[in-house]
């Protein structure tokens, strides 16, 4: 099978109409990627380390030896 676009496009088209799956195409990004966004910054303010994700959950999990030194 040849995919000429992203998954699930034709599906959104042909069960919304072309107006309304536009407009879900377009703000489905936004919705979801805001709150992303908003969580990064905070997180990037709060605790200013290098790593970003990697540095934030190695901090909370280090103690229950999720995360192990190799050695």
């Amino acid at each position: 099978m040849v995919s000429g676009g992203t998954y699930g496009t034709e599906a959104i088209i042909s069960g919304a109409g072309y107006g309304h799956g536009i407009l879900i195409l377009l703000f489905l990004p936004v919705l979801w990627c805001l709150p992303t966004a908003f969580m990064i910054g905070e997180l990037s303010s709060a605790l200013p380390a290098e790593g970003g994700y990697y540095a934030w959950v190695r901090r909370v999990w280090a103690t229950s030896g999720v995360f192990r030194k190799p050695g």
